[in-house]
């Protein structure tokens, strides 16, 4: 779980908005915008930023990898005894 510190004195959050798709894949957008005048907490929120996709796109990076390294299923044939 990734959480995003920031001092509630130098950073206002202006506005937010969600949108959502439906059906069986249906994905949920959180839009939310940040105001603030100080350069320190800028570039403090925007690292943080950057670490959570870093982090995400490395776990899903080792996800594809160990997939791909699964050996194949067996097939899945029925066995009818000795009649052949």
């Amino acid at each position: 779980m990734s959480i995003i510190h920031f001092d509630e004195e130098k950073v206002v959050v202006r506005k937010w908005a969600s949108s959502s798709t439906s059906g069986p894949r249906g994905k949920s957008i959180v839009r939310v915008e940040l105001e603030t005048r100080d350069p320190y907490a800028l570039a403090s929120i925007l690292r943080q930023l950057e670490e959570i996709d870093t982090d995400q796109r490395r776990a899903a990076a080792q996800a594809k990898a160990s997939a791909k390294k699964q050996p194949a299923r067996p097939l899945m044939l029925p066995y009818h005894g000795d009649d052949l």
